[in-house]
């Protein structure tokens, strides 16, 4: 998800309205984020920035968050980060006249658990993305997780991937930190969980045509294998890894 966001970004494309299936928990922790860091964009005391979280979003949070958006910006832009479990059809209605003509300098980052609770044609003005958490969901509740097992094996767990998910949007310097436990308690067990993650993840986004990105997962899957040695370094392999895997 932040890798989409940055590149955006990063291309001067920044959609006007994102649609982010997810659990907002962990969602809008990596909006906020991306938004302060890369948008340099500060959060805190700006009234130029919205972020609720609504059991039902209905007609009335529509008209609220419609005359907050027409409200003269303190800055160059105005950010609305919206969490929802659902939302009736006249405030669908209500959004789709306001993202149709956006103003300059207004993102909003719709939070969801499933895109299927919005009209289809609400949806068209949005850009979708999937973060890690609605891929695992959405593999859960699909043939007992069967299409996975059968790529992958065995291997994974769905526990970890929020960890694998911090561990690619970390700077290299900073990706042992996180694994800290695993490389501490010499868990073996964990730090195959986590490459099994890992591997997992990466092919999702890998680019099978880059050599590099290839070797990289080659490089995953060997560090895997030396995992089951009688006595194996763990803290060794796993900083291999947090040097090799690209940033995110």
């Amino acid at each position: 998800m932040l890798k989409t966001l940055k590149e955006h970004n990063k291309n001067k494309s920044l959609h006007h309205a994102y649609l982010i299936e997810g659990s907002s928990d962990v969602i809008v922790e990596q909006i906020c984020k991306f938004i302060e860091i890369d948008l340099n964009f500060k959060i805190q005391g700006n009234p130029d920035f919205w972020n609720e979280k609504y059991e039902s979003f209905g007609i009335d949070e529509a008209r609220k968050i419609k005359e907050i958006q027409t409200r003269k910006s303190f800055g160059d832009k105005k950010i609305f980060i919206l969490s929802c479990n659902s939302m009736t059809t006249e405030a669908q209605n209500s959004l789709l006249k306001l993202f149709e003509e956006p103003s300059s300098g207004t993102h909003f980052f719709i939070v969801a658990d499933s895109s299927e609770i919005f009209l289809p044609t609400l949806k068209s003005r949005m850009l979708i993305i999937k973060s890690v958490d609605a891929l695992r969901r959405k593999a859960e509740l699909s043939t007992g997780q069967a299409q996975i097992r059968n790529s992958y094996g065995d291997r994974y767990e769905w526990k970890n991937f929020e960890l694998v998910e911090k561990f690619l949007d970390t700077k290299k310097a900073g990706r042992l930190k996180l694994l800290k436990n695993i490389t501490e308690d010499k868990d073996k067990e964990k730090a195959i969980s986590f490459l099994n993650n890992l591997e997992v993840i990466l092919r999702e986004k890998i680019d099978f045509s880059s050599k590099e990105q290839a070797e990289t997962l080659g490089e995953i899957i060997k560090c895997r294998d030396y995992l089951n040695d009688r006595a194996p370094s763990i803290k060794l392999l796993l900083e291999h890894i947090a040097l090799i895997v690209p940033e995110q």
